[in-house]
């Protein structure tokens, strides 16, 4: 699966460049027949700093071969919140 292997790499090169706490892969990457041409890389980043949040997608979208949703874990609601913990996996940012 090429978009889960990107999303891998993505996290690597995005620990390396910017300090977050935790970062979460979610949506259809994670649901084996659900990737398609028109889907995206949905990543969840908690804890990084709002002054860098911009700087940060536009520095995945130019990294990725896919496209990329990168939402910020402090303007997600507590029942989102829940469904990435329940149903996403963290993206260590190690090789």
């Amino acid at each position: 699966m090429k978009a889960l292997q990107e999303a891998k790499k993505l996290s690597i090169v995005l620990a390396k460049e910017f300090p977050y706490e935790r970062a979460y892969l979610f949506g259809s990457v994670l649901k084996k027949g659900r990737f398609t041409r028109h889907s995206d890389i949905d990543i969840v980043i908690k804890d990084l700093d709002e002054t860098l949040f911009l700087k940060a997608y536009a520095f995945l979208l130019g990294k990725s071969n896919f496209p990329v949703d990168l939402k910020p874990w402090e303007l997600l609601d507590e029942h989102a919140r829940k469904k990435v913990e329940g149903e996403g996996v963290v993206l260590d940012g190690e090789g």
